[in-house]
């Protein structure tokens, strides 16, 4: 979610902000980074424990494309319709 913060802010910069962050980019960047150093150190240091985790997330992409992406084009696609 943060990243999707930055990426959202560059791609749509004039959309509507119902949430606003705090000290937007400092504190958002500085959570980005430690959290990905944390999941850096428990992949490197403690590699047999998190082993379980990211195989349970590798196996979880393609479900999910496989799944639910499918639901979500066919809604935009009769949005899409909707309007014409």
């Amino acid at each position: 979610t943060i990243s999707g913060l930055f990426r959202l802010r560059f791609t749509q910069p004039n959309l509507a902000r119902p949430y606003k962050a705090f000290a937007y980019p400092i504190v958002p960047a500085i959570y980005l980074i430690l959290s990905v150093l944390i999941c850096i150190s428990l992949a490197v240091f403690t590699f047999d424990d998190t082993a379980g985790s990211i195989l349970l997330i590798l196996i979880g992409i393609p479900i999910y494309y496989i799944f639910f992406n499918k639901k979500q084009n066919e809604s935009i696609e009769k949005r899409e319709d909707s309007e014409v």
